[in-house]
């Protein structure tokens, strides 16, 4: 596991770890041969490992056609799916990616030629395990090609046990892909709880048994002065 290297990118205001009409999603039969656990409940092709919290909110408007409107993207989002789909390009089709805390799916369109599981304690569109990525996850080792973590690691209030169980279920050779915030306001509350410098990070994927970590930036300093007034000024 030594040699699995994640790729990290920053901007000026966030860090950004980098990793659906989804057609190429696995079906249920083929996910359950990668379950470890099987103490679960089966509903309309979905694997429940946990109940969904009573205190999560999601948002109100979960439309397809609004989620992927880049037009609707703020200059932050579009340099992701950009970086995102820079990164996937060089990657080959029909690899397995398992995208942790899957959220609504404002990146689906990137994930088309590959083999896709979403998972989140909430059933999102595109949630085929609901589960708490908090703890063990449910799934045997070495079951995929890529995990993405795009904006989930500051809600995670054990960072490294999550990061160690994305080491565990990559494949040698597999790589990590993802994005985190490092200035901005609180969001998707009560489950916001932590910002990391790039040493925190590097330091944390070392110690999870990860290589090779790279981190970059992205956006302007004018996007980052826009950012900083829209999140403290103009409420």
């Amino acid at each position: 596991k030594g040699q699995l290297p994640v790729t990290f990118l920053r901007n000026k205001r966030f860090y950004h770890l980098v990793i659906i009409d989804m057609g190429n999603q696995i079906s249920p039969d083929e996910i359950r041969v990668l379950l470890k656990m099987h103490d679960h409940r089966l509903q309309e092709g979905r694997f429940f490992f946990t109940d969904v919290p009573s205190d999560f909110r999601p948002a109100k408007n979960l439309d397809e056609r609004v989620l992927t409107d880049r037009n609707r993207w703020s200059a932050w989002r579009r340099s992701n799916f950009d970086y995102f789909e820079k990164i996937l390009a060089d990657i080959p089709a029909d690899k397995i990616l398992i995208e942790l805390g899957t959220g609504p799916g404002r990146f689906r369109n990137l994930f088309k030629k590959f083999k896709y599981i979403g998972i989140d304690f909430y059933p999102f569109e595109l949630v085929k395990i609901i589960a708490d990525i908090t703890k063990p996850l449910p799934l045997k080792d070495n079951v995929c090609d890529i995990v993405l973590l795009s904006n989930v690691l500051e809600h995670v209030n054990e960072p490294e046990l999550l990061l160690r169980e994305c080491c565990r279920i990559l494949k040698p050779g597999g790589i990590l892909l993802g994005a985190v915030p490092f200035l901005g306001d609180v969001h998707q509350e009560p489950y916001d709880f932590l910002r990391y410098t790039n040493y925190m990070l590097e330091y944390l994927f070392k110690k999870s048994g990860f290589r090779d970590a790279e981190i970059d930036t992205l956006t302007t300093p004018l996007e980052v002065y826009e950012g900083v007034q829209r999140i403290f000024f103009e409420r």
